[in-house]
């Protein structure tokens, strides 16, 4: 599809998506609440329910409006405050938890300002340079090089398979743009990678970090990057908030603001979501670097809120993991950040995360072999023993880094999800033989929330699906496929890569092999994975 098609289809998913959402929240049901008083844009409200800070409160009135988010909320009072959106009629309001509508109405202006000047960045395809930057390796010294280089409204790719130093490339480039008088942004579409990216900024040089600004909200921020918040550092010389009156609060709200602004000029580094970049304080702000990173899992229309013509641009992404997420089930990987352009990439290709015969699967059957294990990483294993030398062994064996188990179960629906006892039962017994071997950093991963639930009450391990585990990592994961006739959904490439490369010093799939009578079924990136474990001693039946 040409550029326009593509952002006409997304718009109008994203009308449809927003109108499903308004129902869902529709359909929770209202509470009661009763308006104190106004200054300014703020408000105080009395509500019937507790109310956590952070939430965005809307009101029915004929429809579904936004009214604020709570900044602060008062359990004995039932007293919440809140910074206000829209200013209601009525003092008596039917209030809703919401999620943001703003973020669509958001993507929407945006793609329809694009279809009518539809002057999207040049997209370069650049050249490797060989020059060499302390503390990087040749490939992203490269990806570094170019992206200094690139010229206002230009734009380049680059491709960060698991574990190639992704972050690493980012807060370089982000650091030494800096030092070269430029400012930089730094977004994602979550709040993870940002932090990411920013704790490692600030691992560098302490000194930087007054000139390192992170935007948004505390609850959703991690680790050291809370103390570069903007509205952290705004609030240390403000009086505190507690025990005034609305007018009060109002005013030390407004000198926050002001704080915010005045701390935001002055800044070099900025992170945060690609929905914040379309929203107060940053849709005004001026960079001369915009670095998105996780673009394959971004759709283009958040993207396109950081995209200005006065800067550059580099998209960072691995168009083989995980696409975005639309809840209309539309193929969204057309519609991600990082496919909307086509320029050439550059590649990320040492891996430094994960035993060699590990990665070495996903480079053979994903990857095209562009990608090798650094002599840091590739023979690292667990380091435990067994005295049982049976199926224990086997799971605990150090030497076996990629196994299989097969278990003949069947798997079944549940509400709209899928899940198999047996196979939930077996996940169980192996994660117990780790964890009594001194394994404690094991994590679970199944394509089904149901399956996910099963296996929740059966070990106290973190266990998840796909999509919540990428971007993390653990040193044994454990894959529950769940599904036995149709793997299509479990077992889809992109879905099984980010699996498989999740565990630094062992993977252990667990699955049917009988699923691969089915033609079908051997057409995935399971049927590899089963072979591949045969090739390495890693196949075993579960007989219990």
């Amino acid at each position: 599809m040409e550029k326009l098609e593509v952002l006409e289809r997304l718009r109008n998913i994203l009308k449809e998506e927003k109108e499903i959402v308004k129902r869902e929240v529709e359909k929770r049901g209202s509470f009661r609440g009763e308006i104190e008083g106004i200054s300014r844009n703020f408000c105080s409200i009395k509500v019937e329910k507790p109310v956590s800070e952070g939430t965005l409160l809307g009101f029915l009135d004929d429809g579904l409006h936004e009214l604020g988010y709570v900044l602060r909320y008062d359990r004995n009072g039932r007293s919440a405050i809140l910074k206000l959106f829209s200013t209601p009629e009525e003092e008596s309001l039917k209030l809703v938890e919401m999620e943001s509508l703003l973020s669509y109405d958001l993507q929407i202006q945006a793609l329809d300002h694009f279809i009518e000047n539809p002057d999207f960045p040049r997209e370069v395809d650049v050249r490797t340079s060989g020059q060499k930057i302390e503390g990087l390796d040749e490939y992203q010294s490269d990806a570094v090089v170019a992206s200094l280089s690139l010229e206002e409204n230009e734009v380049m790719r680059v491709i960060g398979p698991p574990g190639t130093g992704k972050t690493t490339f980012i807060a370089y480039c982000a650091k030494i743009a800096m030092d070269e008088g430029k400012r930089v942004f730094i977004a994602s579409h979550t709040n993870r990678a940002v932090d990411n990216a920013l704790e490692k900024i600030l691992e560098f040089d302490l000194h930087r970090s007054k000139y390192v600004v992170r935007v948004g909200r505390y609850w959703k921020t991690s680790g050291d990057v809370r103390k570069i918040l903007l509205e952290y550092m705004a609030m240390r010389d403000v009086t505190s908030l507690m025990h005034f009156d609305l007018d009060s609060l109002a005013k030390e709200y407004s000198k926050i603001e002001r704080k915010s602004l005045e701390i935001l000029s002055k800044s070099r580094i900025v992170g945060s979501t690609l929905i914040k970049s379309g929203m107060y304080p940053l849709v005004d702000q001026h960079f001369d670097l915009v670095l998105i990173d996780e673009a394959s899992q971004a759709l283009i229309s958040s993207a396109l809120l950081s995209i200005s013509q006065e800067s550059s641009f580099v998209v960072v992404g691995d168009p083989f993991q995980l696409s975005p997420v639309l809840r209309t089930g539309w193929n969204s990987s057309k519609y991600s950040a990082f496919n909307f352009f086509s320029s050439k990439p550059l590649w990320l290709r040492n891996h430094y995360r994960s035993n060699e015969k590990i990665i070495n699967f996903a480079s053979r059957y994903v990857y095209g072999g562009k990608i090798k294990p650094h002599e840091s990483c590739k023979n690292i294993k667990l380091e435990v023993d067994c005295a049982d030398k049976g199926f224990r062994w086997f799971i605990i064996d150090p030497g076996r880094t990629v196994i299989f188990v097969s278990v003949d179960s069947r798997d079944e629906p549940m509400k709209k999800s899928r899940v198999n006892p047996k196979e939930a039962a077996v996940v169980g017994d192996i994660v117990r033989t780790l964890l009594d071997a001194g394994v404690e950093d094991v994590g679970v991963i199944t394509p089904y929330i149901a399956q996910r639930d099963q296996i929740r009450e059966i070990i106290s391990v973190e266990v998840d699906t796909v999509d919540a585990f990428q971007g993390r990592e653990r040193d044994v994961i454990v894959f529950s496929t769940t599904a036995v006739r149709n793997l299509r959904f479990a077992c889809e490439k992109r879905r099984f890569n980010v699996a498989v490369t999740r565990a630094r010093k062992k993977i252990i799939v667990v699955g049917n092999r009988k699923s691969f009578l089915i033609p079908e079924n051997r057409k995935t990136l399971l049927y590899h994975f089963m072979n591949y474990a045969r090739e390495n001693n890693g196949f075993i039946e579960y007989i219990r």
